[in-house]
């Protein structure tokens, strides 16, 4: 399975593999640092995205806004 994560440096959008959950990677863009949320985090953002009538954003600390 794969994770897409957006470098909060560049926006640029990595697509990684599912074993870099709960690791930092480097943006292929511009090297900046980018946060990967645990298989935990990732699963609840997925239900309440699932069940939102609007758009739900999650910041790289795995906080949720909608």
């Amino acid at each position: 399975m794969k994770v897409l994560a957006k470098c909060p440096k560049c926006g640029h959008v990595l697509e990684l593999h599912i074993d870099s959950a709960d690791k930092r990677k480097r943006c292929s863009n511009c090297r900046g640092i980018v946060k990967i949320p645990d298989l935990i985090s990732m699963d609840k953002a997925v239900r309440i995205i699932e069940t939102s009538d609007s758009h739900v954003i999650a910041d790289t600390d795995g906080n949720l806004y909608a």
